[in-house]
């Protein structure tokens, strides 16, 4: 019987004894990945680029449990060109300069993927370097055409400015003219393009806002390029790239993004 007792009793305390170890189970406790742990992900400063010129994109990543599903790189366009007008024509045996000048900044390139690793056949085992304890990963870009400037100065300029730019252009430059001004670019204009005081029995000299929109309909690009004194552009043109590591479990990803200038 004493036996039998202590046999029990040794069970029960192995019984105990793993019960212990199962609580005290740290990867036990973890449960399920929250998507709040990210990875480390940092890329490397790029240097001012000429359009044609090919960058070595660099970018350096890790995460706490070695769990990176995948490094991509992607690309996007922006500049800030700031553009000044000046248009001249005669009135009555005189010179008159208007000019007008006009700041944009715009997205030229969309969000695009350059690259994104590891590609078929490859494993990102293949990019990890002891000394870095790190994925690395080295990509070449190639800035296309699309990140072209603007150099071009008079009628050409105008020829080549954006829709937007070249409206915008041309509204401030309506709301300086008067009867005499568009007379004397539109000799044909109607009637109603000027104000009219009854009271007196003439013109005021104002346009009204059918004159002005007769103006903005009608000073197209040639009309304008006619009587260019002259047109110049500053264009600052920028890329950005962004590099993104993402954890395959739970698509906990960080972005790490740089921006270069374009130069002539």
């Amino acid at each position: 019987m004493k036996m039998l007792f202590k046999s029990f009793l040794l069970l029960a305390a192995i019984g105990v004894f793993f019960a212990s170890c199962d609580k005290n189970d740290n990867l036990a406790e973890l449960g399920t990945p929250t998507g709040l742990i990210k990875p480390f992900n940092l890329l490397a400063q790029m240097q001012d680029a000429k359009v044609t010129d090919t960058l070595m994109l660099r970018t350096v990543s890790w995460s706490e449990h070695d769990d990176i599903s995948t490094i991509s790189f992607f690309y996007e366009g922006f500049r800030i060109q700031n553009f000044s007008v000046r248009m001249a024509f005669t009135v009555s045996g005189q010179t008159v300069r208007l000019s007008a000048n006009h700041l944009t900044d715009t997205i030229f390139i969309e969000r695009t993927l350059i690259e994104s690793f590891p590609r078929a056949g490859e494993s990102l085992n293949d990019f990890y370097q002891t000394i870095e304890n790190a994925y690395v990963i080295i990509c070449p870009f190639y800035v296309g055409s699309g990140f072209g400037m603007l150099t071009s100065t008079g009628a050409l300029l105008i020829e080549q400015m954006s829709n937007p730019a070249f409206n915008a252009i041309v509204q401030k430059l309506s709301l300086q003219m008067n009867r005499a001004h568009v007379l004397s670019l539109f000799p044909g204009a109607p009637v109603l393009c000027f104000e009219f005081n009854p009271q007196t029995g003439a013109f005021t000299g104002n346009l009204t806002p059918f004159g002005f929109e007769f103006v903005r309909t009608n000073l197209t690009r040639a009309r304008l390029a006619q009587h260019i004194d002259e047109a110049t552009v500053e264009d600052n043109s920028r890329g950005t790239i962004e590099s993104v590591a993402v954890i395959g479990k739970t698509n906990a990803s960080t972005t790490s993004s740089r921006n270069f200038r374009i130069i002539k």
